[in-house]
């Protein structure tokens, strides 16, 4: 988990890559649809919220891939 000041940015999400540490900020309608539909559904008044998803960024999936093929030789 992370830190993150408010500086009035519209609400965005997070890809967090677990291998060397970058995070890449995106906004998606849909997800935000759907937290403000489930707020509603369960009379909930939501003042924010977090959105991390945890994985391999492109560049160490890139590295990953190139040490196997070297393992094979």
């Amino acid at each position: 988990m992370f830190y993150e000041h408010d500086y009035g940015y519209p609400p965005h999400e997070h890809l967090v890559c677990q291998q060397c540490g970058q995070v890449i900020e995106f906004q998606d309608d849909v997800i935000n649809s759907v937290i403000h539909d489930v707020c509603r559904q369960h009379n909930f008044q939501t003042n924010g919220h977090t959105f991390i998803v945890r994985g391999i960024c492109t560049n160490c999936n890139r590295a990953r891939v190139t040490k196997r093929r070297l393992d094979l030789v």
